[in-house]
């Protein structure tokens, strides 16, 4: 599982502002570029789920306003990446603050009192391994023909995406195949310049990989995830867990009683390895510490889970 997206606000005490200008709204290309340089006095529109953009908003002369996929940002994709809410929005505020100013320092962070982030936007995705794109597609479809929510019945588009709740302001569930949601709309040319950003092999771990991606917005969040509990990779994981029980899968579609069949890529003792942390164990006190390292960052890299993370516990 991992943080895909997020949208977050922090401010400070009107007698402390820092001095922005209000409604300077900045995007900033992957690589640090600013693409776009203007004044607005309007909430910015986040981009699509896609993107590779940041946007920057200064809502008044005391707040700021991020907004992306900080994984993308940090790594150069998102096939897999982390569960650090938290530390990825900082990090993001970091390289923002690197290309294009406005974040604030340790200091001025400090001496300031801004606020923890007001979170406006989450995206939690999980992934699951089919044996080939043709399945993974095949899957989508399967749940799109079958799958409800209390939103209604899922809406299946030409890309091989579901939605369900596509247009609510408080959740939304996507499915999609990874690899086709990388290359769609690519041919020729376009294609091979898309695959460029991505090593072989990740597109290779792509293949046949399902991801279901639950979007939070606003008012969802406050409604449902206490301020203290949003940094808790494990909350944050029962919480998907519990909009996916939600949704009505016929027998064939549902994934609740198969295993998380990304884990079955792994070499049988690195299954073991992540069989022994499901049940909740401290694997730095069973594994020598080199081991429990490289076998964190095997896991980590040939399928998504951090085993230095509590599972969990829903």
């Amino acid at each position: 599982m991992q943080i895909d997206w997020i949208s977050a606000t922090v401010e400070t005490p009107p007698q402390l502002w820092p001095g922005y200008e209000s409604g300077r709204t900045l995007k900033l290309s992957p690589h640090g570029e600013v693409i776009e340089n203007r004044l607005t006095a309007h909430q910015i529109e986040d981009e699509e789920s896609s993107s590779r953009n940041f946007r920057v908003w200064t809502p008044s002369p005391g707040s700021l306003y991020l907004s992306g996929n900080p994984v993308k940002l940090l790594q150069g994709h998102n096939l897999f990446g982390s569960m650090d809410l938290l530390g990825l929005f900082l990090e993001a505020g970091i390289w923002v603050r690197h290309h294009a100013g406005l974040f604030p320092g340790p200091q001025t962070w400090e001496s300031c009192k801004f606020t923890p982030p007001r979170y406006s936007r989450i995206d939690i995705t999980r992934s699951y391994r089919f044996p080939s794109d043709a399945d993974a597609l095949d899957y989508v479809r399967l749940v799109a023909g079958s799958a409800k929510s209390r939103h209604g019945a899922a809406k299946l588009y030409d890309s091989g995406t579901a939605y369900l709740g596509q247009n609510s302001r408080r959740w939304t569930m996507k499915i999609y195949a990874k690899r086709q949601e990388l290359l769609h709309g690519m041919k020729g040319a376009a294609r091979r310049i898309k695959a460029a950003f991505l090593p072989d092999e990740l597109l290779d771990w792509a293949s046949g990989v399902v991801r279901f991606e639950l979007t939070l917005r606003g008012p969802e969040i406050t409604k449902h995830c206490p301020p203290g509990d949003l940094h808790d990779p494990a909350f944050l994981e029962s919480l998907w867990q519990s909009y996916f029980d939600a949704i009505q899968f016929n027998e064939n579609a549902a994934m609740s009683n198969r295993p998380d069949l990304i884990e079955e890529t792994l070499p049988r003792h690195l299954q073991g390895t992540v069989a022994i942390w499901r049940t909740g164990r401290d694997l730095r006190t069973l594994l020598p510490h080199n081991t429990f390292y490289r076998h964190r960052r095997e896991i980590l890299a040939q399928c998504g889970i951090d085993i230095a993370v509590p599972p969990s516990k829903a």
